[in-house]
């Protein structure tokens, strides 16, 4: 599956959305490294407060969780209440009530979600990651690359005032 990468980033006060334009991920760190760009980690309570943004506003469906912490405990269970969450989405609550006390109580913090979701009809499929990497794995360029400006303002309405 061929995937679109964007990654965030923080310059003169302000998160930018860069997308990368076929180099290796490494290389393309470096070169906006060099233009001033830093990278950010994003905490878990805005991953999930985004997740939850989509869930509720968009009708998405949450299709992975990975945590930063490999616990087979955790992660079964995690894995468990998203099964349960894609076939009733009345359990979401319970799915991130947990990902809640983990992130906040545990301070085991969330590494990726992957989500999809419909824009004007339109199927969007992609994961965020706790670095700021953005994959795209389906969308249309114009109407990603819209509801990631989208994304984007409301991460950093979360964020703002810590930067």
């Amino acid at each position: 599956m061929i995937t679109r990468q964007y990654k965030i980033f923080l310059k003169s006060s302000h998160l930018c959305l860069k997308k990368n334009l076929g180099n290796d991920y490494y290389s393309f760190l470096q070169e906006l490294s060099a233009e001033g760009y830093k990278q950010i980690i994003l905490p878990s309570n805005v991953l999930l407060d985004l997740m939850k943004n989509i869930f509720k506003s968009k009708k998405g469906i949450i299709k992975e969780i990975e945590l930063l912490e490999d616990d087979d405990a955790y992660n079964d269970k995690i894995d468990k209440l998203l099964l349960e969450t894609q076939e009733d989405r009345d359990n979401f609550v319970e799915l991130f009530e947990e990902l809640r006390y983990l992130s906040s109580d545990q301070n085991i913090e969330i590494r990726k979600i992957r989500f999809c979701y419909r824009n004007n009809g339109k199927l969007i499929e992609l994961t965020l990651s706790i670095n700021g990497l953005i994959e795209v794995l389906y969308g249309e360029a114009a109407n990603v690359e819209d509801e990631l400006e989208k994304m984007l303002k409301f991460i950093w309405n979360r964020m703002k005032n810590w930067v």
